[in-house]
C-alpha cells in the first residue's frame, strides 16, 4: 500500500459494481474485461468485497439487493432489517404479537354491567390447543358425533355427518315448525371455553375498548386510539352510557360503520408500507421457503386464524401420512347464528331476537334490523313465518339484482 503523508483520504463504494468469483468467466463480466487501471488500484490499496443482497442487508435469503438497501446499512454498523424479514423474525421471537396495530384479541364477559367491571380474558395458544378451548356441539344441529352428540369436539377432533331430523310440524321439505327441543339448524354451536360468544366488529371494538379503559394495553397505537375516540364521540352524541347503546342492534350497525372507516385508515397506512419496500427492494410477496411438501412432517396438526371482516374466522387441519386427514372451519356466522347450548344458553342471533318489541306482528321489521345487523353470511333472503306457520313475507336482497319484497 502506497504511504500517505498529510494528504486526504478517498474513501470509494463502487455501487453496482456487482463483482464475483474471478475463476467463473461465464457469468462475470468484469472478469472477462481489461481492466488495467482497476488492477493496478487494486493492487496498490486496500480495498475489501461488502455483501449486499439476501440476510446481509436484512433482506430475505437469496434476494437480490439494491442501491437503497446497501445505502441504508453502509454505515449502520448493525443489519438493518427490511420489513417483510422483521416480520418473519418477530414472529419467530415472539415480538410480532406484541406489536399488533390492533390489540383486540381476547374475551370481553359482562360488558353491559359496565366497561370498568367487565371481565377481560386472553386469547393464548392454550386455546387453540387445549380440548376445551375451542370446540362444537351439535346437540341442536342436524349433524350426529359418534360419540354421542352431548359431546363437545375439538375441530381438530371435530366430525361433520349430517343428520337431518324431521320438523316438529310438517315434513322435511315444508315445514310448519321447528323441532326447538331437538335439532333445527344446519350449524353447529362452537364455544370457548363451555360459552357462546359473538364474533365481528361489535366484538372487537368492546375488546379494544375495555382493554384500553381498564389500562390493559399500556400506550395506544393511533388505530387503537381512534377506536376509542369513535366509542367515545357516539357515546357523547347519544348520551348514554357506553355499555347502554354498544351491545345492541343500534350499536352492533354503528361498530360496523366505524370498523369501515378505521380500515379505509389502515389500509392507506398499510399501503405507504407497501410502497415503501418496493423502493426499497423488498418485492418479495410470498415466503415459499415451506411450501414443498417434502419439507412437511408427515404426521401434523395446525390451524389458520383471521379476523375476516365478519369476525373471527379458523381453519384447521390434521395432517397423517402426509395428506389432510380432517379439516374444519369455524367461521364467523357459525359462531353468532349457531343454536343454543342447552347447558350456556343461546346464541347472537337469538339472544338479539328475544324480547325484542315488534309493533307490526305481519311486519316484523326490529326482526330484520336484528339479524342483518351482524351482516349475515347464510343466504341471501330472510323468510319469515308467524306461529301459525303462514308466511309473512320474503325479503329478498341481492347485490345484482336488489332488494324484493314478497307480498
Amino acid at each position: 500500500m502506497a504511504k500517505l503523508k498529510n494528504a486526504p483520504v478517498a474513501l470509494i463504494i463502487m455501487d453496482g459494481f456487482g463483482d464475483g468469483d474471478p475463476n467463473d468467466l461465464k457469468y462475470n463480466a468484469i472478469a472477462m474485461a481489461k481492466t488495467p487501471v482497476l488492477d493496478g488500484l487494486m493492487k496498490e490499496f486496500q480495498h475489501t468485497e461488502i455483501q449486499a443482497s439476501g440476510e446481509y442487508v436484512g433482506l430475505p435469503d437469496g434476494q437480490m439487493g439494491n442501491s437503497e438497501v446497501g445505502h441504508t446499512n453502509i454505515g449502520a454498523g448493525r443489519i438493518v432489517y427490511q420489513q417483510l424479514t422483521r416480520i418473519t423474525r418477530d414472529i419467530k421471537n415472539g415480538d410480532f404479537f406484541k406489536n399488533l396495530l390492533v390489540r383486540c384479541n381476547g374475551v370481553v364477559e359482562d360488558f353491559a354491567s359496565g366497561v370498568m367491571n367487565a371481565k377481560v380474558y386472553d386469547f393464548t395458544e392454550k386455546d387453540l390447543t387445549e380440548a376445551d378451548g375451542v370446540a362444537e356441539s351439535v346437540e341442536h344441529g342436524w349433524y350426529e358425533y359418534k360419540g354421542g352428540d352431548d359431546k363437545a369436539l375439538h375441530p381438530w377432533e371435530g366430525e361433520t355427518t349430517p343428520h337431518y331430523t324431521e320438523p316438529k310440524e310438517g315434513t322435511k321439505t315444508e315445514w310448519k315448525a321447528l323441532n326447538e327441543q331437538g335439532k333445527y339448524s344446519w350449524l353447529k354451536t362452537p364455544k370457548w371455553r363451555g360459552k357462546l360468544c359473538e364474533v365481528g366488529p361489535l366484538a372487537r371494538y368492546i375488546v379494544l375498548y375495555t382493554k384500553a379503559k381498564q389500562g390493559l394495553l399500556g400506550d395506544l397505537t393511533w388505530a387503537e386510539q381512534m377506536i376509542v375516540d369513535q366509542i367515545d364521540a357516539v357515546t357523547k352524541v347519544l348520551n348514554v352510557p357506553v355499555e347502554a347503546w354498544l351491545p345492541s342492534t343500534v350499536g352492533r350497525t354503528a361498530a360496523r360503520a366505524l370498523d369501515a372507516q378505521l380500515q379505509a385508515e389502515i389500509s392507506k397506512y398499510f399501503f405507504d408500507k407497501l410502497v415503501a419496500n418496493i423502493k426499497s427492494g423488498d418485492t418479495r410477496v410470498v415466503n415459499n421457503d415451506k411450501w414443498d411438501p417434502s419439507t412437511w412432517p408427515k404426521e401434523a396438526k395446525g390451524v389458520g386464524l383471521y379476523e375476516a371482516p365478519r369476525g373471527a374466522l379458523s381453519h384447521w387441519a390434521v395432517i397423517k401420512d402426509g395428506k389432510i386427514a380432517n379439516y374444519q372451519a369455524v367461521v364467523p356466522t357459525t359462531w353468532n347464528a349457531c343454536p343454543r347450548d342447552d347447558a350456556e344458553g343461546h346464541g347472537a342471533y337469538e339472544m338479539s331476537m328475544m324480547d325484542t318489541p315488534v309493533k307490526v306482528a305481519d311486519k316484523p321489521l326490529e326482526i330484520v334490523k336484528a339479524v342483518r345487523s351482524f351482516d349475515p353470511c347464510m343466504a341471501c333472503s330472510t323468510h319469515l313465518f308467524n306461529a301459525k306457520g303462514e308466511k309473512i313475507r320474503v325479503v329478498t336482497t341481492d347485490p345484482y339484482a336488489g332488494v324484493s319484497v314478497d307480498k
